[in-house]
């Protein structure tokens, strides 16, 4: 069986995602807010950088840059996108597939993803998709469940050598966050 992504990804996972939208915050917000916190407590945009988040679901990291820099959303499930914007998320956001982001690559100065990469079918292209769109000098901070990752595990589907790996029982992830050269 397909994972979540990967030619907008197995139709009834999405279809899943799709249903639960309008609830997916009451279930999880602060379970997410959690680890975008830790993850935004070390990585700071500032006003004028793009920030895309791949699998920005109901743009929960979104809501918390607003006013800042300016950020692209991108989901493959059209249901978390139209609850982001029910919530009045003011970022672009884009049904797209983290496969093959329709980004640009080198432009982005921020890329963030929450516990989306163990969806991946193939959670190394996700990664390299992520590295691709960043420009040199730009930085990466990405979560995936602990049960399908370890801190090494997730620090070598990126392959930047200066990368910090993190793990955390209580948030159930492993983190990276790694700069571009």
């Amino acid at each position: 069986m397909k994972g979540l992504w990967g030619c907008l990804g197995n139709k009834r996972v999405i279809s899943d995602y799709d249903a639960t939208a309008a609830i997916y915050d009451e279930r999880y917000e602060v379970e997410q807010r959690t680890k975008i916190g830790f993850l935004t407590s070390r990585l700071r945009p500032g006003r004028g950088s793009l920030v895309i988040d791949v699998g920005c679901g109901t743009g929960i990291l979104l809501e918390g840059l607003k006013g800042g820099p300016h950020c692209v959303g991108l989901d493959p499930s059209i249901g978390m996108l139209r609850e982001a914007k029910r919530k009045g998320c003011a970022a672009d956001v884009v049904l797209a597939d983290a496969m093959h982001l329709p980004i640009r690559s080198g432009v982005a100065d921020y890329v963030f993803s929450v516990s989306v990469l163990q969806l991946l079918d193939e959670p190394p292209a996700g990664a390299k998709e992520m590295i691709r769109i960043l420009k040199s000098g730009g930085w990466v901070g990405v979560s995936a469940l602990l049960k399908s990752f370890t801190g090494e595990g997730l620090k070598a589907h990126f392959g930047i050598e200066d990368c910090e790996a993190y793990e955390s029982e209580t948030m159930k992830d492993a983190f990276i966050i790694a700069q571009k050269r």
